[in-house]
């Protein structure tokens, strides 16, 4: 597996609104690395899904660069293709799970792996239509389409929002176990102690500025809640 780091250069992202531009990141830099599990942490509108729209390429910044393996994420995107979950899943209401994590496979040309979905509790569920899951299940669902094409790249939007504890372990576990094998894992989250618990490195984001790497002893809930304080302050 050739998993790409993710670079932000110097980004400035500026968006039109109404008559004039807001500032929604800042001379942002970021590096993240193949095998570890890193996490963007701040509050609503600090910029953390303005990050992972620039590495899915769905974003432009206005200023600075965005490179994955060294290639504009667009290009990467079209020649290596990435795991993507949104934090709202949208999945084909009529589908069985099954049926869906096997067109999955179909698309990326790659096996059909169950154990991935027993991995993330979901054996129960393989022949009951998305429309008929529970949130907890449809999210894992969503995880288990997006590792079908075995990615290098995953990137994750709040994975566990709003899941019970079991649930949320299990997501967690999952996404430490993707970044074992050695790809590239992105994600953003605001349950600070479960982060400072699963992450391997986490940056705070706050006011469009993304903070240094807290990783090691130093990634305490603590540490995190004073680092997203700062990173939001002016």
């Amino acid at each position: 597996m050739n998993a790409p780091d993710v670079v932000l250069e110097a980004v400035d992202v500026r968006l039109r609104r109404g008559f004039g531009r807001t500032t929604v990141l800042r001379t942002a830099h970021l590096k993240v690395d193949p095998g570890f599990l890193t996490v963007l942490v701040g509050s609503n509108g600090a910029g953390k899904t303005t990050v992972l729209r620039l590495v899915l390429g769905t974003a432009r910044p206005s200023a600075g660069r965005v490179r994955l393996g060294g290639l504009a994420p667009d290009r990467y995107r079209r020649l290596q293709g990435l795991g993507y979950v949104p934090e709202e899943p949208r999945l084909p209401a009529s589908w069985t799970v099954a049926e869906l994590l096997r067109y999955g496979s179909h698309l990326s040309r790659a096996p059909y792996r169950p154990d991935r979905a027993e991995e993330l509790g979901l054996a129960p569920w393989l022949g009951t239509r998305v429309e008929r899951l529970s949130r907890g299940a449809a999210r894992r669902v969503a995880l288990a389409w997006a590792l079908t094409g075995d990615p290098a790249l995953l990137v994750l939007d709040e994975p566990e929002g709003g899941l019970d504890p079991v649930v949320r372990t299990t997501v967690w576990t999952a996404l430490q176990r993707a970044a074992r094998e050695g790809r590239t894992v992105l994600l953003t989250s605001h349950d600070l102690p479960t982060v400072a618990d699963r992450a391997d490195r986490v940056h705070a984001v706050g006011e469009g500025r993304i903070g240094a790497a807290l990783s090691g002893p130093g990634l305490t809930a603590g540490a995190l809640e004073c680092a997203v304080r700062a990173a939001g302050a002016p």
